[in-house]
C-alpha cells in the first residue's frame, strides 16, 4: 500500500509535466551530470524466508563525457521479518554508468561498482550496533524523456553483500523506478 500511494504521487507530477511543452527533436541533456530520486523495492532472504521492503533512492551522477558517469548514490530500506528479523539499512553506493542515447527520447544505462551497507538490525531477539559491510553492484535502468532536461527511469540493480548481518544475507534484487533531471 504504501508502495502504491508513492508511484501514484509520480504518476501525478509526472501527468503535470507533461502538459508543459513536448517539444520534437530535441537532445537530451546528459553532458555535466544528473540527479534523481527513486523509489525502490528489494527482496532479501534470511532463515528460509523471504522478505520485502520499500525505500528511496537519492542518486547523482557526475559526467566524464557525454555518455560515461560517475555516479553517486543513498538508499534506505527497512526489513521487518517478524518474529525473525528487524533491519534498517542504508546503502551507500560509488560506481561508473555508461549511457546509450536511442533516437531523441529513450536511453539505456549499465552501471557498477562499490557499496557500503550500513545495518541496524534485531535477529532472532540478538540485538547489535551498526554494523558496516562491503559489496558490490550492478545494474541497468531505461529511461524516456520528458523534456532535454527531465527524464522518467525504470531500472533492475542486484548487490552482492561480502558478508550476513546475523543471519541475514543482505544481497539481493532492486526495483525502482524514479524520476531525474539532467544537467
Amino acid at each position: 500500500m504504501f508502495l502504491k500511494k508513492k508511484i501514484t504521487a509520480i504518476a501525478i507530477v509526472l501527468a503535470a509535466m507533461t502538459t508543459t511543452t513536448f517539444a520534437e527533436g530535441f537532445t537530451p541533456a546528459t553532458d555535466k551530470g544528473s540527479v534523481t530520486l527513486e523509489l525502490v523495492n528489494r527482496s532479501i532472504d534470511s532463515l528460509g524466508e523471504s522478505a520485502t521492503s520499500g525505500g528511496l533512492r537519492l542518486g547523482g551522477s557526475i559526467a566524464l563525457t557525454d555518455t560515461v558517469a560517475v555516479e553517486l548514490g543513498l538508499t534506505n530500506f527497512e526489513f521487518d521479518g517478524e518474529p525473525l528479523f528487524d533491519v534498517k539499512v542504508y546503502v551507500f553506493d560509488a560506481g561508473v554508468s555508461k549511457m546509450w542515447i536511442l533516437g531523441n527520447r529513450f536511453s539505456i544505462k549499465v552501471a557498477g561498482g562499490a557499496t557500503i551497507s550500513l545495518a541496524d538490525y534485531e535477529v532472532l531477539g540478538y540485538s547489535s550496533d551498526t554494523d558496516a559491510l562491503l559489496g558490490l553492484y550492478a545494474g541497468v535502468d531505461a529511461g524516456f524523456f520528458i523534456t532535454e532536461h527531465i527524464e522518467i527511469t525504470a531500472g533492475l540493480r542486484y548487490d552482492l553483500v561480502e558478508d550476513t548481518v546475523g543471519s541475514l544475507d543482505l544481497s539481493g534484487t532492486t526495483f525502482g523506478i524514479g524520476l531525474g533531471y539532467n544537467f
